[in-house]
């Protein structure tokens, strides 16, 4: 028998029947995927610990590459690389939710493998929170497990912690958290998941590190918090310029090479490329932190940082305002406008046009998504 099939089989073994964990421990079986691309340190750092720290059985499926910002966008009816370039590491190359469609219709039943029990998009190379998780990859990957019926959490660490010096501890630390937050809240006493299929969790965990005081933060100075989305980023907001050399934060970080040429480009804070306020401290974006300065205590102690766990679904289907509800109430308007459109157009002629926009409604800062 060649060796990848005996690799396969004991995969589909443990799988399919579970392994020996620490008594009265849940086995969980995972798909792993992401958007940063199957090499990159937070996914494997995580993948490893599973595999190797816990009863878990988990397999990645990946993109190649990095695919991140690429939301839920789709490779359809066009050809993709893939690949095994390890034992239960599967990689294609396209885009997050096409990898993890992969690794859910094709590298699982490949193994003999049914379901999982749970999806796992991430850890991401930098927060996606509030506004930011409607371009995520990893945020999409997720969706598209929900869509399949499936409980799906999007994990996400800072993006400092990829150029520090500690990178490794870092990332052993985000794998440390991610799996504690699955067996200590996701876990019910009677050994079941929590979320049900189609449902999820947005995960962003602060900083582990601060090069500057050689800060290295470990498992336990972290809190798990339940927030919501919202709409509150960290600080930067998206706007497209015609200009991008209008951005300071473009003539910050590429100078004067971007100058002339239009392009998105971000700008701080994300008020001024036209988002509304947040202020809602149980949005994530509010709620997470200490974010750029980890070096407080308490009274002698270790600091506390925040995790955000934000509850998400696949769909954008979202209740009808009150003006939506009534403007549908009454069927008997919709004969008596269209009986009107006649004589209403026949008088635009003689009208002059107004330049008066209709009053927009909006909502409170600070309601509920």
């Amino acid at each position: 028998m060649r060796l990848e099939s005996s690799i396969s089989l004991l995969f589909a073994s443990l799988w399919l029947f579970g392994a020996s964990g620490e008594e009265g421990a849940v086995c969980l079986k995972i798909l792993l995927t992401n958007d940063d691309g199957y090499e990159t340190v937070f996914t494997n750092t995580l993948f490893e610990y599973l595999r190797d720290k816990t009863c878990h059985q988990v397999v990645m499926a990946a993109p190649k590459g990095g695919q991140s910002g690429k939301s839920a966008a789709i490779d359809l009816f066009s050809p993709v690389e893939v690949g095994n370039p390890s034992p239960g590491v599967y990689f294609a190359d396209t885009t997050p939710y096409t990898a993890t469609l992969y690794g859910l219709d094709v590298v699982l039943p490949s193994l003999g493998m049914d379901s999982p029990d749970l999806v796992i998009s991430g850890p991401n190379e930098g927060w996606n929170i509030g506004i930011g998780s409607l371009n995520s990859g990893t945020v999409a990957a997720a969706a598209s497990a929900m869509q399949r019926g499936l409980p799906a959490i999007a994990v996400s660490g800072s993006l400092y912690d990829t150029g520090s010096k500690n990178v490794k501890e870092a990332a052993l630390v985000i794998a440390e958290l991610t799996v504690k937050l699955v067996e200590t809240k996701l876990v019910d006493e009677d050994g079941g998941l929590i979320l049900a299929g189609g449902q999820g969790l947005n995960i962003n965990i602060p900083s582990i590190t601060n090069d500057d005081t050689g800060f290295v933060g470990a498992v336990d100075n972290y809190t798990f918090k339940l927030t919501k989305i919202g709409s509150a980023p960290i600080s930067i907001g998206s706007k497209f310029f015609e200009d991008m050399g209008e951005s300071p934060l473009v003539q910050a970080l590429a100078g004067s090479v971007l100058n002339g040429l239009p392009g998105l480009a971000i700008v701080f804070p994300y008020t001024a490329a036209g988002y509304p306020l947040d202020a809602d401290p149980n949005s994530e974006g509010n709620a997470i932190g200490p974010v750029l300065d980890i070096t407080g205590d308490r009274s002698g102690e270790e600091p506390l940082y925040v995790v955000t766990v934000s509850p998400m679904e696949y769909t954008l289907e979202t209740p009808a305002s009150e003006l939506v509800q009534k403007a549908f109430s009454n069927p008997k308007s919709d004969s008596s406008s269209s009986s009107s459109s006649s004589s209403k157009s026949s008088k635009r002629g003689k009208a002059a046009k107004s330049n008066k926009s209709p009053k927009r409604k909006r909502g409170k800062t600070g309601d509920a998504d």
